[in-house]
C-alpha cells in the first residue's frame, strides 16, 4: 500500500533510526567547527576522521565557510574526501600523523 502524501515513510520495521541520526552528525560538525572552535574563513583546521558522518559533514561545511581543510581518513575514502572539498588528504593507514607535516 503507497504511503500518503506529505507522511514520512518509514523503513520496512517501522523505526526512523537511520533518518534521525542525519541531522545529529551535522549538527555535531557544525557545534565543533564554529561555536567550539570558532573557524573563519581563511583559517586551517586538521579533521581527523574525515570518512566518518561527522568528519564527513565538517569537511563540507568548513569548505563552505572558507576554511582550508586537510582531512584525515583511508584510501578507499580518498575519493569522497576530495568530492567534499578536502584540500588536502592524509591517509592515517599509511603516514602517521606526525609525520605528515600538517602545521
Amino acid at each position: 500500500m503507497p504511503r500518503p502524501e506529505g507522511r514520512p515513510g518509514l523503513s520496512p520495521r517501522g523505526r526512523r533510526g537511520g533518518a534521525a541520526a542525519l541531522p545529529s552528525s551535522a549538527l555535531t560538525a557544525h557545534q565543533s567547527l564554529f561555536e567550539h572552535a570558532r573557524l573563519r574563513a581563511g583559517q586551517s583546521v586538521l579533521i581527523n576522521g574525515a570518512g566518518g558522518a561527522v568528519g564527513g559533514y565538517a569537511v563540507q561545511l568548513a569548505r563552505r565557510a572558507g576554511v582550508t581543510v586537510t582531512a584525515t581518513g583511508s584510501e578507499r575514502s580518498r575519493e569522497r574526501l576530495r568530492a567534499y572539498g578536502a584540500d588536502r588528504i592524509i591517509d592515517h593507514t599509511a603516514t602517521p600523523l606526525p609525520e605528515a607535516g600538517w602545521r
